[in-house]
Parts: C-alpha cells; structure tokens; sequence
C-alpha cells in the first residue's frame, strides 16, 4: 500500500472513531459543568444565550466535528453583512462567550480541529468621562423627597464614589452597610469572592439619610 493510502486511511479510521455531538449536546454538557463547578448565574444565562445565537447562524444543529477555523470567520462575516453589527468590541464579545464552550468541545475530541478563535481588530477610543459639573449636577440632591427620587439618588452616589457593579448593587443587603466602620460588605461578586468597599464621610452621610427613610430589616435588599 502507498503512503498517500496509507495516511488517507488512517483519517478516515481517526473520523470513524469521533464522539458525534451536535453544538446544541456540546453547550449543554458545558452549561452542567458550570453548574457543577458553581459559576454564577449570569455567566450561565449568557452562554446559553449566546450559544442560542450561533445555532441561529448555523441554521441547523449541526455536529461539532462540522466546526472548523472557517465557521467562526463566516460567523464574523454573518454578523458584519446580515445583522449589520460593525462594533468590534460587540462581535468579539459574541466570539468570547462562545470560545469557552468551543474549546471544551476541542479538549473533549468532539471538535476535530484545534483553532484559534477569530478576534476583530478595532478603533480604540477613549471613553467619555463625566465633567466636575455633570457630577455635581448628578450628585447634588434632588428637591424631591419621595421614596423612589432618593432611592435612585443614593444608588447614584454609591456607583461614583465605589465603583460597585450593577449587579453587585442590586444584590447588596441592609445589613451589608457598616457606617459606623463605614464600609460596604458586597457578597455577591462576579468572581465569587467578597469584598469591603470604603464609604467616604459624604457617603456615609447620604446612606444614613437613606436607611433613615427605608427602614426594613437586615436581610432585606439594600
């Protein structure tokens, strides 16, 4: 037998022996093994969504052993022509929420070819910051006093002056604030891991104005 048959052979037995998967069996078996490892929610929610959004590309669910280097470059293009997403930092967001699930396909043998993700190269720009002026008029306190006007003030203050998450925020419980200590206990991270954040004197001042008006209990959500 020549060498060229040889090898041929050798590729065919090698796909003959391929786990078949479909992307959809991939993702879900990479969704378990988040589970299972305790990733949070929102990293879960995000890869269902976004692996969602490639099978729509696909346009069937096909069997990773399909997926090769080309089908991410066309995913870039399908994105770029058909949905009109020019951002970079938007499309290589969508490639990186779905890279993690791709590569756990290429270690599990599923995916044959081992590739790179694709990454799009973009403008970078400096973002706009707030003047001293837009701050001050964002800070200063409203002349209303209902319940739901301070409520946003105060959530205002806090996201300047401790550079907290939303989702960090919305997770933050009554008792997580110290303003004898002035510190702000966040439990709930995006890394799993917790963390004190300092509360200055102007701060503790609007918080104490705060809590003074919602009352409630420890437990409660902030």
């Amino acid at each position: 037998m020549k060498r060229g048959e040889v090898v041929g052979k050798q590729k065919f037995n090698n796909l003959n022996k391929v786990i078949k998967k479909t992307y959809s069996q991939l993702a879900e078996e990479y969704v378990n093994q988040l589970i299972i490892k305790g990733r949070s929610e929102y990293t879960i929610r995000s890869c269902k969504y976004h692996s969602k959004y490639f099978l729509r590309y696909l346009g069937r669910d096909i069997n990773c052993a399909e997926i090769t280097q080309e089908t991410l470059e066309n995913y870039v293009l399908y994105m770029k022509e058909k949905k009109g997403i020019t951002n970079g930092i938007t499309i290589n967001s969508y490639l990186r929420n779905i890279s993690p699930v791709l590569k756990f396909g290429m270690r599990k043998g599923y995916i044959l070819e081992n590739f790179m993700i694709p990454e799009v190269k973009y403008q970078e720009t400096f973002k706009e910051i707030y003047s001293p002026q837009e701050l001050d008029a964002l800070l200063k306190k409203p002349n209303k006093n209902d319940f739901v006007t301070i409520r946003t003030w105060t959530a205002i203050w806090v996201f300047a002056s401790t550079g907290i998450r939303a989702r960090e925020l919305r997770e933050l419980r009554v008792k997580g604030v110290d303003l004898l200590n002035r510190t702000i206990t966040v439990n709930a991270t995006k890394n799993k891991k917790a963390r004190y954040l300092p509360v200055s004197s102007s701060l503790s001042e609007v918080l104490e104005e705060y809590l003074n008006i919602r009352g409630g209990d420890g437990e409660d959500y902030l």
